[in-house]
């Protein structure tokens, strides 16, 4: 199974964007599952690590570089991952989760409280709490994905 992970990128710090990466990463890698990162392959801004990345700074790479190779990791995953913790706005995460939907993607998200009565959160398939509750979510799918029929009952199953 692989994870893209969409989440803040723009008017956050590369800190910021990629640490939270990272632990989704390792915890997703414990359970052999492989993640697809658009932070992968980025350099920090001039600034460092702790220097918030400009909206139109596409860290190395050009912007249509960043597009294709984003929306190729999204069609080439199973699942999305977004973290929308202290969402700032930015374009790319909905974008995304817009594209994962359209291909039919399960889409798992956390800290996205203020988005419970939003329309548009039809699209989730998986509300968490935080990344652990979402990691979770992922693991569920994934043994539902490797064995379905240890799914099939009329239980319901809270959250999906």
């Amino acid at each position: 199974m692989n994870v893209y992970l969409a989440g803040p990128i723009s008017r956050v710090t590369f800190r910021q964007a990629t640490e939270w990466r990272d632990e989704a990463t390792r915890l997703l890698n414990e359970m052999d599952i492989q993640t697809l990162d658009p932070m992968y392959g980025k350099q920090p801004p001039a600034g460092g690590q702790d220097t918030p990345i400009d909206q139109g700074d596409s860290l190395g790479l050009s912007p249509e570089e960043t597009f294709e190779r984003d929306m190729s990791d999204i069609t080439n995953s199973d699942v999305l991952l977004v973290n929308l913790e202290d969402f700032v706005g930015s374009i790319g995460s909905p974008f995304e989760i817009g594209r994962a939907w359209a291909e039919g993607k399960p889409v798992v998200v956390f800290g996205a409280d203020q988005f419970k009565t939003h329309p548009f959160s039809v699209a989730f398939t998986h509300m968490a709490d935080d990344l652990k509750g979402a990691i979770g979510a992922i693991e569920h799918l994934e043994a539902f994905n490797s064995a379905p029929e240890a799914y099939q009952t009329s239980e319901y199953v809270p959250g999906f």
